[in-house]
């Protein structure tokens, strides 16, 4: 019986409860445990077996305080096989990138395995900021001391005030900084947004320090419902997310006001960080850090590209083809022809021509990790190998950024997709066709040739074995197209369109068994084989690439 949206909402609410996702779409409440022979295992509540693991399509991890957020904004980094991670961007060069995600300091990825650098999605980057300028973009009132080294503002004195103001006030968007109590009292310290489009304007006011043990919020006379939230100390980080018809307060994603059915009605027209006086003398203060503003968007579609070359998508739509220098927080350089610096407000995106990545071969429950961040309400995703799962934290063995230790309070879901060996042949992507032929939406656009040929070894033949790779530019069994064929130690495997209904144009992953006949211990040769089309006579093209082999156990 599935159980209801009442009952799932519920057990999700007391927080202890985890979720596993049957086959057939219902929820069973239990917990997610590593085993000690390194295998995933879901055991229901009350029960005492876990579930088979071809039972579990997908665990689902309660709603719970996130620990500390790093990052206050940034970017996504996508990679070629789909995974993705929202972070502050510190450096990108010819070889690696390196980012600050919510949940680590620092990770650094090849540059080869990434696919894009691109703006959060539905939001465009505004301003993003910190004080190692001395407040260059603000306007400064009093004497706030600025450190050039952490990129903070202290205001410790009644009066001091820091005001930015966008040159085109925003509709929607939301605006966002970080901030640390160092022993502030006397005085009142707050985060302040303006709106309006004449005047009197609507000021939405956050009490950040003074007075009392919670932070505060003045909606400027809008109705909402407010939240308590204690103060504590260390780094914080403020977020007003904000519309005409909508507003949304929350400091470490915990909401402390909002009304999401009426909002201050105009555009935000300046932000205002400020210490006034209080009660006695003003002491200690507050260090204001990261700031930025984003404008909410509808996202657009792409325009198609050269994929031969690395591209800078504008602000404004124009694409610059080249090859990107480097890039990080504040900018992007490209050089085209002539080398040209873009800063994030003014760009949608980067897009990297595809280059291989070495294959690797891992072991063990494999998994893609859903990762809660601050920094946009998607998850980061991860695939890797889980080595270890407790009630605090689970690691992941993961192929480009190595160990990586995940607060389970981060996790948001995690699909099982392996608990095995996985060899990977091929990370390349490849054109298949005719080498006369141009097909500019593969790359690379002039094709390799109707045949591809790869070898990979095996220590013994396995009891089970599978074939995954990605396709596009792939037509189903019934259109008139060319065919796909796999070979395996040369005898026929199977058609590749016999697994898509209809033309597929983006990449698609497919996964085809290995039969234990067909195997051999030692090496084993893997071709793919185009041939023409009986109506056209022609070999259509077809893309082709990430082929592994899967031997599960």
């Amino acid at each position: 019986m599935l159980i209801s949206c009442a009952a799932l909402l519920a057990a999700l609410a007391v927080g202890a409860d985890e979720m596993a996702v049957r086959p057939d779409g219902r929820h069973t409440a239990g917990a997610l445990t590593l085993d000690a022979k390194g295998r995933l295992r879901f055991t229901p509540t009350g029960a005492g077996a876990p579930l088979p693991p071809d039972e579990v399509v997908s665990v689902r991890f309660p709603a719970a305080p996130i620990p500390e957020n790093r990052p206050c904004y940034g970017v996504r980094v996508t990679l070629h096989d789909g995974q993705h991670i929202a972070g502050q961007l510190l450096a990108l060069d010819d070889k690696t990138l390196s980012l600050r995600p919510a949940w680590a300091e620092k990770v650094e990825v090849p540059r080869a395995a990434v696919a894009a650098v691109t703006q959060l999605p539905g939001w465009r980057t505004v301003a993003a900021e910190d004080f190692r300028d001395g407040g260059k973009a603000w306007t400064v009132a009093g004497k706030p001391s600025f450190d050039a080294k952490d990129g903070t503002a202290m205001l410790g004195e009644k009066g001091q005030s820091l005001t930015y103001e966008p040159a085109t006030p925003l509709d929607g968007g939301r605006a966002g900084v970080t901030f640390a109590d160092t022993e502030a009292a006397g005085g009142r310290w707050t985060v302040e947004a303006e709106f309006g489009d004449g005047k009197p304007r609507r000021v939405v006011r956050v009490t950040v320090a003074g007075a009392g043990d919670a932070y505060e919020v003045d909606s400027g006379g809008l109705d909402g419902t407010p939240r308590r939230v204690e103060r504590t100390a260390g780094p914080h980080r403020l977020l007003i997310q904000f519309t005409p018809r909508s507003l949304r307060v929350t400091v470490d994603d915990r909401a402390l006001w909002h009304n999401l059915d009426a909002g201050p009605g105009a555009p935000l027209r300046r932000v205002r960080l400020a210490c006034a006086a209080d009660k006695g003398e003003v002491r200690g203060g507050v260090a204001f850090g990261e700031f930025f503003l984003a404008r909410a968007v509808d996202e657009p579609r792409r325009p198609p590209g050269d994929a031969t070359q690395d591209e800078v998508w504008r602000g404004d739509g124009d694409q610059l083809f080249g090859r990107v220098v480097r890039s990080d927080a504040r900018g992007v350089e490209i050089d085209c022809g002539g080398k040209r610096t873009l800063a994030w407000p003014a760009v949608h995106g980067v897009w990297l021509r595809r280059d291989a990545a070495p294959p690797r071969t891992t072991d063990g429950a494999h998994a893609r990790v859903a990762v809660r961040t601050c920094l946009s309400a998607e998850p980061d995703l991860l695939d890797g190998v889980v080595t270890a799962l407790d009630d605090k934290s689970l690691s992941l063995k993961h192929a480009l950024l190595g160990d990586v230790r995940l607060e389970r309070a981060r996790l948001h879901a995690l699909r099982p997709s392996l608990y095995g060996r996985r060899v990977e042949v091929d990370n390349a992507f490849h054109h298949l066709g005719d080498p006369e032929a141009f097909a500019p939406q593969l790359q690379p656009p002039r094709a390799e040739g109707p045949a591809l040929k790869r070898t990979f070894a095996l220590d013994a033949v396995p009891d089970e074995a599978r074939l995954v790779l990605e396709v596009a530019q792939l037509k189903g069994p019934n259109e008139t197209a060319s065919r796909a064929t796999v070979y395996l130690n040369g005898e026929r495997l199977d058609d590749l369109n016999r697994h898509v209904e209809k033309a597929v144009s983006e990449p698609r992953r497919l996964a085809l068994p290995l039969p234990k006949g067909r195997l051999r211990k030692g090496e084993n040769v893997l071709e793919l084989r185009l041939t023409p089309s009986p109506e056209t006579r022609r070999v259509e093209p077809c893309g082709v690439g990430g082929i592994a082999v899967e031997l599960p156990r």
